[in-house]
């Protein structure tokens, strides 16, 4: 599947604007240190009775700490939901992670 990987944030340029300037839409350099990949999971594309319930496709993402986190994308936001890698259930987790951006998931 395909993988969005996040440089360092050593590696940003110096000629790159400043993220923590005022007005600046760029997250902090310091959250995509946190965030080691971003790809679809292996469960996409969604089986088409979670289409109808509104579910996009499923993010696989994994961070530094926390390790792995599965996210369902529908049309108003993101949450976090209960797949792994071996089973299936893109139901909300408990307590409900829901989210307008998948920054802030």
């Amino acid at each position: 599947s395909p993988s969005l990987s996040v440089p360092p944030a050593a590696s940003a340029s110096a000629s790159s604007p400043d993220p923590t300037a005022a007005g600046s839409s760029q997250p902090a350099p310091a959250l995509f240190s946190c965030i080691k990949s971003i790809t679809l999971s292996g469960w996409n594309p969604p089986p088409p009775y979670r289409k109808v319930q509104g579910d996009l496709m499923y993010l696989e993402v994994i961070t530094g700490s926390e390790g792995v986190f599965h996210i369902t994308a529908i049309a108003s936001g993101f949450f976090v939901n209960r797949n792994n890698r071996h089973h299936f259930d893109p139901t909300p987790s408990s307590p409900l992670h829901f989210h307008h951006s998948l920054w802030d998931v």
